[in-house]
């Protein structure tokens, strides 16, 4: 069942630091639920997102960029697909993993990454959605996707 309230978390761990000029992410979520009109199930995407990766930032390795936050509250998603796509220069510098988590909570502005304390999404044990791994074999510029997770 998915909290009120949601963002993902993408983490870098893929031992290299990845900024505009050498990499782009896009993080997509679908919404599935059921229409109350039909009763059949039906989809619609929540987020294309970028991650806030621009030309002044840099993506360290160990860091997190996060979505925006979404709101479960009016179309009562009962799931999300959730896909990253990473594309870097480093070709096989960066053999590693990014790492999909889910941060929820039951009123705006109160999900854990918003608390006081928090430390980062590994640290707080976020549910684990997935990864996506950088193969040994990866040239420069080269675009891979994660497989589609369900939460």
């Amino acid at each position: 069942m998915l909290p009120q309230f949601f963002r993902i978390f993408a983490v870098n761990n893929s031992g290299q630091t990845v900024n505009f000029d050498t990499g782009l992410v896009n993080l997509k979520v679908t919404g599935i639920f059921i229409d109350p009109a039909t009763g059949l199930l039906d989809y619609t995407q929540l987020s294309d997102d970028d991650m806030g990766l621009d030309g002044d930032e840099d993506w360290l390795d160990g860091g997190e960029l996060k979505s925006d936050e979404i709101d479960n509250t009016t179309t009562k998603y009962i799931a999300v697909h959730v896909q990253i796509e990473v594309t870097h220069d480093l070709g096989n510098a960066a053999v590693g993993r990014f790492d999909l988590l889910l941060d929820g909570g039951d009123a705006t502005g109160e999900l854990r990454s918003d608390a006081a304390g928090y430390t980062s999404a590994e640290t707080d044990r976020f549910t684990q959605v997935g990864s996506l791994v950088w193969p040994s074999a990866a040239s420069n510029d080269d675009k891979i996707r994660s497989a589609v997770f369900t939460v």
